[in-house]
């Protein structure tokens, strides 16, 4: 399932054929850019995701086209190589839900690689172009806030601990008081819910050198879209080698 949808940006000056993206056009008119030129030198197309999802120009490309630049500007891909006579194309990022798609039937100075060529001409026959695109939209990620209420003990030092490439997107904060961590997750995966349940953190809780817990810390969210494992760690007791001691509790945070 594609999980977006392309249409075209209409204008009320054109007239329009059986669909939106065909136009009525009369034999001998050239395409230009020049405004209110009866035949367009562009076709724009606007891709959007759907509902809870995203789309990136990264993930979308032109089947059997090339690209001349990609991310220059940032969120911007040019393509050559398209059928005639398409003379390029530009993918452009408009925000996390949508991609300006602008196809150039007559030459434009503003991108490389179709600056020069000649400009379309309506011939007397109908013209049909098939301009493939390939990719897919992902689920949208999502803000993450949250608050970690630390034990009021002066004898218990905290850590946090964030997941692999999580690092980027959200951050970590020891305070007094309260812990926090903030950011925005990646687009969660499809499947059963277990698949779809992210490891975000480690948070440690640690036992002043010296010092142990009678019994292992717990954790507990009020939001049942958390859940916790946690990992108890001990040493011998240094007088009773038969006892040990817990000095640290590490909870392993899930989110669904």
């Amino acid at each position: 399932m594609a999980n977006y949808t392309v249409t075209r940006q209409t204008e009320s000056t054109h007239v329009y054929g059986c669909d939106d993206f065909s136009t009525i056009q009369e034999e001998g008119q050239i395409a230009s850019n020049a405004p209110n030129a009866p035949l367009d030198g562009t076709v724009v197309w606007k891709l959007e995701a759907n509902n809870n999802y995203q789309v990136s120009v990264d993930d979308f490309q032109f089947v059997g086209a090339t690209v001349v630049t990609a991310n220059n500007p940032p969120g911007t891909y040019v393509w050559k190589d398209l059928p005639s006579p398409i003379l390029g194309a530009v993918m452009e990022q408009v925000s996390i839900v949508e991609i300006k798609i602008t196809l150039y039937l007559a030459p434009s100075a503003s991108y490389p690689g179709f600056n020069t060529g000649g400009a379309f001409q309506m011939p007397t026959n109908n013209v049909s172009i098939d301009v493939n695109i390939e990719g897919c939209a992902r689920l949208r990620g999502e803000g993450h806030n949250m608050r970690i209420i630390k034990p009021a003990d002066t004898n218990t030092t905290t850590r946090i601990d964030i997941e692999g490439d999580l690092k980027s997107s959200i951050v970590g904060n020891v305070g007094n008081g309260e812990d926090t961590v903030h950011g925005t997750l990646p687009p969660k995966k499809e499947g059963n819910i277990e698949d779809r349940e992210t490891l975000l953190m480690s948070y440690q809780v640690v036992a002043k050198e010296g010092y142990r817990y009678a019994t292992a810390p717990s954790l507990s969210f009020t939001d049942k879209n958390y859940h916790v494992k946690r990992r108890v760690e001990t040493k011998t007791n240094a007088v009773d080698s038969n006892e040990n001691d817990i000095i640290s509790v590490s909870f392993d945070i899930y989110k669904k």
